[in-house]
């Protein structure tokens, strides 16, 4: 999967795991939105139906959610969510055991 040349990218630290898609959020759609239920359009329909028909997709935001809710529930630090001006979603979910050791 890629959007204009660039592909999704993992960038692994110390404190924190740091995933940033080059696509953003389909048009109109906020974290806000995602983490309420509410229903999201999708970039590509055609490719999302066939994706559910195949079972390789869930619901629009579904991942997100369960990211958040996961966290949650383990006491984790709560995920950071960024939306920037050129268009790249990232994803920041900090290291519990990072937290644990440097809490102070």
């Amino acid at each position: 999967y890629s959007v204009h040349g660039s592909k999704i990218r993992l960038f692994l630290f110390d404190d924190r795991l740091e995933i940033t898609n080059p696509g953003g959020l389909p048009g109109g759609v906020t974290i806000q939105m995602i983490l309420a239920g509410t229903e999201v359009g999708h970039r590509n329909p055609n490719l999302f139906r066939h994706g559910r028909e195949l079972g390789l997709v869930e619901w629009a935001g579904s991942g997100i959610r369960k990211i958040y809710n996961e966290m949650q529930a383990n006491d984790s630090p709560d995920p950071v969510f960024v939306v920037d001006d050129s268009s790249v979603f990232r994803v920041i979910l900090p290291s519990y055991w990072w937290a644990v050791e440097h809490k102070g």
